[in-house]
């Protein structure tokens, strides 16, 4: 008689992963995965998805960034980018300000309310990014980082 799963890991167990189980994409997907869920469900959690705090952080660290330029950076599309920027917008963090050197650019800012986000976002980030690698040591941390940076 087949023992019935109690659980997503007892699930995960019984399948058979063949050859995905050593493919650099597979496993980049499922790390990013890992990451996502448990930015979003952590205690004290933002508010903000990772790619929204994303964009706080350019805005913040590149003085009269243009929505082009950051959709370029990025490298999404603009339609998706106005999306993430008006969901900004409605709540508060940053705002856009037309650009004095081309007038048909807008140059994005944080709002003091954005910067107070940011600020606690980084807070957050910190105690996530230790979590997250928990299980490696610090040389083997520093080691992903320099293999992610080689990959893209």
């Amino acid at each position: 008689m087949a023992k019935t799963p109690n659980s997503i890991q007892d699930i995960t167990r019984e399948l058979d992963f063949g050859p995905l189980t050593d493919l650099v994409g597979y496993r980049l997907r499922k790390a990013q995965i890992a990451a996502y869920q448990g930015f979003m469900t952590g205690q004290d959690a933002p508010g903000l998805t990772p790619g929204q705090v994303g964009v706080l952080i350019l805005i913040d660290r590149n003085p009269a960034l243009t929505q082009q330029t950051l959709s370029y950076g990025i490298g999404v599309d603009k339609s998706t980018l106005v999306a993430t920027l008006d969901r900004l917008t409605e709540r508060g963090l940053i705002r856009r300000v037309r650009s004095a050197v081309d007038r048909r650019q807008n140059e994005l800012r944080l709002t003091p309310k954005g910067k107070k986000t940011l600020h606690d976002a980084l807070g957050y980030i910190d105690r996530h990014e230790m979590n997250l690698t928990s299980r490696l040591s610090a040389d083997e941390r520093e080691t992903l980082i320099t293999l992610l940076h080689k990959i893209g």
